[in-house]
C-alpha cells in the first residue's frame, strides 16, 4: 500500500499494517489522545511486526536479549478522537551494529488523513545485564531495509526566542510505571513531560494575549526525545521545562529529567506546539 501526503510520501508494500480504534479510556479532557497513547500505539505495531515476522516475546525471552528506545522523534497533526478509526504501518529503515531505526506512519481511516509520522532509534540488548548485544544476522534478513526514512529537522529552539520562563517539579517513579524489564517504559516519559508543561504553563498567555492558557489550548506538533539511562520505580526525578514563543502562535519546549539522588541525566526531550484556544472537535 502506498499512502500520498506531503511527509509520508509513501509506505513500503512490504511494511506491517494493521488497524485499530481509539478507546474510550485513551482520550484526554480535550476529546483525543495524547502524545503519550500515540506512542503506546508504535510500540503496541512494533511488537506485532516483531512477532509477524517470527520474534515475539518468546523468542527475546529464550535468547534474554530485548529491544529498548534510545531516541524518538515525531511529527504529530491533528490527534484521534473517541471511536476514530486508524491505519498503522512500521518498517526498518537502517541498522547498526547494535542498532536499528525504525518508522512509523499513522493515518486515519477512510479519509486517510495523516496523524502522525514517528523515527525511533532502538538498541538491541541483554535484557538481564543491559549490555548492547549484535543484531542476530537472522533478525536483519527476516526484517530487511526499506528506506522510506524520516526526513530530520531541526528540534525547536526555545533560547533566544524573546519571552521565556522556566520551572522545576519533582516526581517519584511508580511500580505500576514500570515494564517487563524492570525500568520504566519508555512511553511514560511523555506522560510525565506533558504534566510538567502543564504546570510551567498556568498563568503563562501568548503574546499579545490578555488570558492565560491550559494544555487544552496548545496543540503538540513535533517531539525529539532521546533517553540516557532508564529511570527504576522509586526514582526521585527532576523535571526542569523552559519555554518560549517563537512567533504569535507557536511555543517551543525544552525539557531535562534528571535522577535527583545522582544528577545524572535521564532524557531531554525538544517539542514545539501550536496556540489553538479552547480547541473543540
Amino acid at each position: 500500500m502506498r499512502l500520498q501526503t506531503s511527509t509520508c510520501s509513501s509506505v513500503p508494500t512490504n511494511a506491517y499494517t494493521t488497524s485499530l480504534a481509539v478507546r474510550s479510556y485513551e482520550t484526554s479532557s480535550a476529546g483525543v489522545i495524547s502524545p503519550a497513547t500515540l506512542l503506546r500505539y508504535l510500540e503496541h505495531v512494533a511488537t506485532l511486526d516483531s512477532a509477524a515476522r517470527g520474534f515475539d516475546h518468546t523468542w527475546y525471552e529464550r535468547n534474554s536479549s530485548a529491544w529498548v528506545v534510545r531516541e524518538m522523534r515525531l511529527l504529530l497533526w491533528d490527534a484521534p478522537a473517541l471511536a476514530e478509526e486508524m491505519r498503522l504501518a512500521t518498517w526498518l529503515s537502517g541498522y547498526r551494529r547494535v542498532q536499528a531505526t525504525r518508522e512509523y506512519c499513522v493515518w486515519s481511516e477512510p479519509a486517510q488523513r495523516l496523524v502522525a509520522r514517528a523515527q525511533g532509534r532502538w538498541a538491541y540488548i541483554d535484557r538481564e545485564r543491559g549490555l548492547p548485544l549484535r543484531i542476530p544476522d537472522e533478525m536483519i534478513g527476516r526484517f530487511g531495509a526499506m528506506d522510506y526514512a524520516m526526513p530530520t529537522e531541526p528540534s525547536p529552539q526555545p533560547r533566544g526566542s524573546g519571552q521565556t520562563s522556566t520551572s522545576e517539579i519533582m516526581l517519584v517513579a511508580r511500580a505500576y510505571e514500570a515494564d517487563t524489564q524492570r525500568h520504566i517504559n519508555n512511553t511514560i516519559y511523555l506522560d510525565w513531560l506533558g504534566e510538567a508543561l502543564a504546570l510551567a504553563l498556568e498563568g503563562q498567555a501568548p503574546p499579545g494575549s490578555p488570558s492565560s492558557m491550559t494544555m487544552n489550548d496548545v496543540t503538540p506538533r513535533r517531539y525529539h526525545i532521546q533517553y540516557m539511562r532508564p529511570a527504576q520505580p522509586g526514582d526521585h526525578l527532576r523535571f526542569s521545562t523552559q519555554s518560549g514563543w517563537t512567533g504569535s502562535r507557536r511555543l517551543a519546549v525544552w525539557q531535562e529529567i534528571r535522577d535527583d539522588s545522582s544528577d545524572q541525566v535521564v532524557a531531554q526531550c525538544r517539542s514545539e506546539y501550536l496556540w489553538r484556544p479552547q480547541r473543540t472537535r
